[in-house]
């Protein structure tokens, strides 16, 4: 497996899974290069504001994290997981300070305009391995 040096050329080795089976071969994985930037999204109670019917307000909000970084990322290409109350992100370190700005907007939102709190954490890659 060859590791990408930076971010631009991560999306360049990375190929298209064409199989569903192919998820759980270790030669589909690839590194993030240790620059990247973790981005993790989640919303607290969730499980609780599921229970009370607000899925919706759920949903929405760890969906608009991913709408935000695909906003802010422009044509820089992003990989993203959507988790239903929450969202993983990773990014260039190039956008780490307009991410942070976005999502302390959107963590704002969620407060004033849902009474939801939404749990956001920034981790560079390189300590995580």
């Amino acid at each position: 497996m060859t590791i990408a040096k930076d971010f631009s050329e991560f999306f360049e080795q990375v190929s298209p899974l064409t199989d569903f089976n192919e998820i759980v071969r270790q030669d589909s994985f690839q590194e993030i290069p240790d620059s990247s930037i973790v981005i993790i999204a989640d919303i607290q109670g969730s499980t609780q504001a599921i229970s009370e019917g607000r899925y919706k307000d759920v949903n929405t909000l760890g969906a608009a994290c991913i709408a935000a970084a695909k906003y802010v990322a422009g044509e820089t290409s992003i990989s993203y997981i959507f988790g239903g109350d929450g969202a993983t992100i990773i990014i260039p370190p190039s956008l780490e300070d307009s991410m942070r700005k976005t999502l302390s907007e959107i963590i704002l939102m969620a407060e004033e305009d849902f009474n939801i709190t939404l749990r956001v954490g920034l981790v560079p890659v390189k300590p995580l391995f």
